[in-house]
């Protein structure tokens, strides 16, 4: 899930165990998810918002051949920049 290099890093950079630091990205990945499952926007300070966007359906029809094409309505992440 992450880089091992991403891993050993930010060890080096807190003088901890690469195992310690790679169950706490994990964890810290879970509690994101886990919030943007329930319906809870995630702020993380210094870089934005993650938050889940709901996208109604949506009806296409092309107008060369007429065909109509449904797309079924779908949730989307969302990530808003802090500026």
């Amino acid at each position: 899930m992450f880089s091992k290099t991403f891993v050993q890093e930010i060890a080096i950079k807190t003088n901890l165990p690469e195992a310690d630091v790679d169950l706490v990205l994990r964890q810290f990945y879970t509690a994101i998810k886990e919030s943007l499952l329930s319906g809870e926007d995630v702020q993380l300070p210094g870089l934005g918002t993650l938050r889940v966007q709901h996208l109604a359906s949506l009806k296409e029809v092309d107008p060369s051949s007429g065909r109509v094409s449904l797309y079924p309505p779908k949730d989307s992440l969302e990530f808003i920049p802090e500026s």
